[in-house]
């Protein structure tokens, strides 16, 4: 299953489910003012020779009502072991010939944390870890294992809160629950931690494909699962990126009705990463591996780490 996104914003529009069999399709179109949902007894037609997913060649973006598409295509792959040898950006050249798929000027690669992580040699054997009290009075309060809460204490920057779940945590300045410490998608006993250096990871990712692939403009987000604050399920964020411009200002814009924008700004790598986790899933998907592509975005060759991050004094939802 492949997904795209279009309409008058980037991320938001018409998105198409395609299929390359005969199932239902869905249409949500938001371009009007009134949200049509057509249910549909056949996929949408996804051009099949001309499809990259199955061998064709690069057709010119499609356009719905005027508005390019931007699609995101799931990259399935096998399940990776721990410690794997060899250079993370091989292994996805790799399996992106194994599905006869070369990035293209433009595109946005989108990779997993964790497998990040797996190729950074940072997934932790529990029966190795050194508990403290304080990890086992955690432990008791929100039913975590004690090694998993020393973990936390190790990796978190600054523990905000505790709750009956998780530890509420700010890690590489960003807020989140247990420090990006989990235990899901790795063997039993084991727990992955986020990689040490996520931007400068993407950047030697994005590096290596601009080489291999002969491209000026691509740009690599490193993602992870979120929740938000009083919303049920998970999105996603970019945890480290490079090759793009965090986020799109748009103070001093019009909006519809002539007003000024005073303060909006359009945050695309982690719109990009969310619409990459659509594909990706949670569970068993295997596919730690997306391409946004046909988005419209600004190059920047050199990322700073905090561009996405406001001040405590600046926080909508303050949690300090």
């Amino acid at each position: 299953m492949s997904l795209a996104l279009g309409g008058s914003s980037p991320l938001l529009g018409t998105i198409l489910f395609k299929s390359k069999r005969p199932t239902k399709g869905f249409i949500i179109d938001f371009s009007s003012l009134a949200t049509t949902l057509t249910l549909r007894g056949r996929a949408v037609a996804a051009r099949r020779a001309h499809n990259p997913e199955v061998g064709g060649s690069n057709p010119p973006p499609a356009t719905i009502h005027g508005h390019s598409v931007v699609e995101v295509i799931p990259i399935t792959t096998p399940r990776v072991e721990i410690n794997p040898k060899g250079q993370l950006s091989d292994w996805i050249s790799q399996h992106l010939g194994a599905r006869n798929l070369n990035l293209q000027e433009g595109d946005i690669l989108v990779v997993t944390s964790k497998l990040v992580s797996y190729f950074e040699q940072r997934v932790v054997d529990l029966s190795t870890v050194q508990v403290s009290d304080q990890a086992k009075k955690y432990a008791e309060k929100n039913g975590h294992p004690a090694p998993i809460m020393q973990l936390v204490i190790d990796e978190a920057d600054q523990i905000l809160a505790e709750t009956t779940l998780v530890l509420l945590t700010k890690k590489n300045k960003i807020y989140c629950p247990n420090a990006g410490v989990d235990t899901s998608n790795v063997l039993k006993g084991y727990a992955v931690l986020w990689p040490e250096q996520p931007f400068q990871f993407a950047q030697d990712l994005r590096h290596a494909f601009m080489k291999a692939f002969a491209l000026k403009k691509i740009a690599v987000i490193i993602s992870d699962s979120m929740c938000v604050p009083g919303r049920s399920g998970t999105t996603a964020v970019a945890i480290g990126y490079a090759g793009i411009s965090g986020f799109q200002n748009l103070k001093g814009a019009k909006d519809l009705f002539g007003n000024t924008l005073r303060y909006s700004a359009l945050n695309l790598v982690d719109s990009a990463a969310t619409a990459a986790n659509l594909v990706m899933g949670e569970a068993a998907e295997s596919t730690p591996l997306a391409i946004v592509r046909n988005l419209s975005w600004e190059a920047q060759s050199q990322t700073k780490n905090d561009e996405m991050i406001i001040t405590p004094s600046d926080e909508l939802y303050p949690l300090e």
